[in-house]
């Protein structure tokens, strides 16, 4: 049988199968799907999975989309992280779900030019019916370099 991991760590038999490979095609398989999030969001999912915002352009629920650069460039948020060496380097992170058939209630927002005919921005109500299973970690820039080390007399 095929096992999940929910929030808060237990493991239990997934009746769902939303492990199986995601395929348009096919109706009854989850639906893939992205959420741009700050650090506090992100740890916040990571600990205890998704939570319906109580507000938002179209409604409550959780907002998630069928394109990653959508969450990229809309919602996710710049994190910087500063290495022992004094190097500090700015990341992207996306948050990657899957998404129960039928679970989305709303729609919105029309997608860009290389998604023609496709809503931007999913909605669905039932947190439980988004469940993280990745976090996709983007490098956008370096921030500061090492400090350079003074040369040393012979």
């Amino acid at each position: 049988g095929k096992y999940a991991t929910g929030p808060g760590g237990t493991a239990a038999a997934d009746p769902d199968g939303w492990l199986e490979p995601f395929n348009e095609r096919n109706p009854g398989l989850w639906h893939r799907a992205y959420h741009g999030t700050d650090r506090a969001g992100l740890q916040g999912i990571v600990a205890g999975g998704f939570r319906a915002s109580g507000r938002g352009k179209l409604g409550q629920g959780v907002y998630v989309t069928p394109h990653a650069e959508y969450a990229d460039d809309g919602y996710g948020a710049t994190h910087t992280v500063r290495f022992s060496d004094g190097l500090v380097r700015a990341y992207r992170c996306l948050v990657m779900c899957a998404v129960r058939p039928g679970a989305v209630v709303r729609e919105g927002f029309p997608g860009r030019p290389e998604h023609p005919g496709e809503n931007s921005e999913w909605v669905v109500s039932d947190a439980a019916a988004v469940r993280p299973y990745g976090i996709l970690v983007r490098e956008i820039a370096t921030v500061a370099q090492p400090a350079a080390q003074p040369a040393q007399a012979g």
